[in-house]
């Protein structure tokens, strides 16, 4: 009869003779129990007593002694299996265990020889046994899917044939649908994203915009297959090269017409390459030639305008940046003996929204300006709008855009003749009027510059953790999902899940965030 017993008893409190089995249940650091010397009179007083021959008994210490001895001696009661057991918190952490298990781990080791280590869920092979009552087949329809979403295991199939089992018994749990959050993360993030040890600015932007899409597009390299005879790649690449080529001889005309000159020369050089206007022979393509050269050409002469006007001494093209974090090219940087200041040419749409940036989708230019400004002075950080397709009108349709450090000396270097209350013809500035939009203080605009360091630095741990979560930005003309050649991929579902937005950020936001950032490493 004994043989078949289920004995249920208090660990410390029983008086066990022997158990094939034995289950302690609770080992947490509250097993052996402990008494606390808080009683009306404490150990002591008990102390003081005795000097005066009066004896109180038992002292809280010999209490548990006694209780560490009985539990001690009931565990070893034992003859086939010990089963030390404890619940996981809500979130899967292990509690403080009891002064229990140091004990066990010194005094045994497996049938393998090795140390023995903690179950921390039952076996798979389990897992029939777990689902066998509607209770706990409910739980672990929550467990399955929480597991899933929080990278634990990839038990997607667990979790549907359970919601099949329990819907067809009418017994989801409330709020519970076929639904799974997509995949956040995979394994070995760094060797995928990191391969040459740093990241691109452009893939960091892409990664702020989307984990997923950055996870496609940089990760698996995929893409679309391109079909158009003459791409606005193209034309980029065209305006970028006849750049990088006359930027040299800037300095070395009189004037703007001999300048424009010498660039429709070098542009239609450049046209005779297929590679970059692979229609040239066709009525069509001889069109295309003529309108890309005299765009070409537009573009130049407005370059020549800005140089011609900055007090810039040096001005370098296509300048490789390479820092321990980050690698990349950046089109411009203009310099002189204090001041310096980067420019990118912009073919198509150029984004210079705060939220853009204080989101991460818009960052290169900033760390391109921490990798090249040394001891200089960073005055702006800019975008040339290179194309006269994008603009809204004759006037100003080639003003520097983007953001700029407000103090009279650093604008004067971007424009000698800039006056007190008019506004530049290279750049939206106006003197003595910095505020909390794009022209800020000096000393704002190096923190504002930091901030692209520092949101930049977490996006890199987060890719080598091999973060790819669907998590789209919002920004100002629609979603990262909008066109997304991956959407059909990444699980991403618009009704359920939120994108990432801000409703308003000014350049004082993100200044005082890098403040209270370098506050805290000890900076300030």
């Amino acid at each position: 009869l004994k043989a078949d017993a289920v004995f249920i008893g208090d660990l410390t409190d029983s008086r066990i003779a022997t158990a094939r089995i034995l289950f302690a249940m609770g080992m947490t650091d509250a097993v052996p129990r402990a008494s606390d010397d808080a009683n009306l009179i404490t150990d002591k007083d008990k102390i003081k007593l005795q000097e005066i021959q009066a004896v109180l008994e038992p002292m809280v210490e010999a209490v548990n002694l006694r209780n560490r001895e009985s539990l001690c001696l009931n565990l070893c009661t034992f003859t086939d299996g010990l089963h030390l057991c404890y619940s996981l918190g809500s979130n899967g952490e292990s509690p403080a265990l009891s002064d229990v298990f140091r004990y066990v781990k010194a005094s045994f080791v497996g049938g393998d020889g090795m140390p023995l280590a903690e179950e921390k869920r039952i076996p798979v092979s389990d897992f029939a046994y777990r689902c066998s009552a509607i209770a706990p087949a409910a739980r672990q329809l929550l467990v399955e899917k929480n597991d899933y979403e929080e990278r634990k295991t990839d038990s997607r199939t667990e979790y549907s044939s359970l919601f099949e089992a329990l819907s067809g018994l009418n017994e989801l749990p409330q709020g519970v649908d076929g639904f799974v959050n997509p995949h956040k993360y995979i394994e070995e993030g760094g060797a995928l994203f990191l391969r040459s040890g740093s990241l691109s600015p452009s893939m960091l932007e892409m990664y702020f915009d989307c984990p997923y899409k950055c996870f496609a597009s940089r990760g698996l390299h995929l893409e679309e297959r391109q079909e158009t005879s003459v791409l606005s790649v193209d034309t980029g690449n065209f305006i970028h090269k006849l750049l990088e080529i006359i930027t040299g001889q800037v300095r070395d005309h009189e004037n703007e017409s001999s300048f424009a000159a010498y660039a429709e020369e070098t542009g239609r050089e450049l046209l005779k390459d297929p590679k970059l206007l692979p229609q040239e022979d066709t009525a069509k393509g001889a069109y295309t030639t003529e309108k890309l050269l005299m765009e070409g050409v537009e573009v130049a002469k407005a370059f020549y305008r800005q140089i011609r006007d900055s007090a810039f001494t040096s001005i370098v093209t296509e300048k490789e940046v390479k820092t321990d974090s980050f690698h990349g090219k950046v089109d411009r940087v203009d310099e002189n003996e204090r001041f310096v200041r980067v420019v990118d040419y912009k073919t198509g749409s150029i984004s210079t929204e705060l939220r853009d940036y204080y989101l991460g989708r818009k960052l290169q230019m900033q760390l391109y300006m921490s990798a090249v400004c040394g001891e200089k002075t960073p005055v702006g950080v800019l975008y040339f709008p290179a194309s006269v397709n994008f603009a809204d009108s004759a006037e100003g349709r080639f003003r520097l855009q983007g953001f700029l450090n407000g103090d009279t000396e650093a604008l004067l270097a971007g424009d000698v003749n800039l006056q007190e209350g008019k506004k530049s013809e290279h750049f939206d500035a106006t003197l003595n009027k910095c505020g909390k939009g794009k022209v800020m203080t000096g000393e704002a605009f190096t923190d504002f510059l930091d901030y692209a360091v520092y949101v930049s630095k977490t996006a890199t741990d987060e890719l080598r953790g091999g973060y790819v979560a669907p998590s789209p930005s919002k920004h100002k003309s629609g979603t990262a999902c909008d066109y997304c050649q991956f959407g059909g991929m990444c699980g991403f579902h618009k009704e359920r899940l939120k994108t990432r937005s801000v409703d308003a950020v000014s350049s004082e936001d993100i200044v005082n965030i890098v403040r209270k950032q370098k506050g805290e490493d000890g900076n300030e």
